[in-house]
């Protein structure tokens, strides 16, 4: 996917890559928003990221809650 190539391109080894995906579920197939699972952004960003912090989101708008999803990546 091209973002993931941009983002890989931007972040050095041992930096960050933030990411809140929405709509975790159900699957759908239109949108926008349009459904993202967690293994479109592994696939995305390739083999060398890790998360390093997973997180559903609570404190948002109540139509969002357990559908948004907090990812902190990191390259190395």
């Amino acid at each position: 996917m091209d973002w993931g190539r941009q983002v890989n391109a931007l972040i050095e080894s041992g930096g960050l890559f933030i990411t809140c995906i929405f709509p975790l579920h159900p699957p759908r197939d239109y949108g926008p928003p349009f459904y993202v699972e967690l293994d479109h952004h592994i696939q995305a960003l390739g083999p060398n990221w890790e998360s390093v912090l997973e997180k559903i989101l609570e404190n948002i708008i109540k139509s969002h809650v357990g559908y948004e999803y907090l990812v902190v990546w990191k390259k190395f």
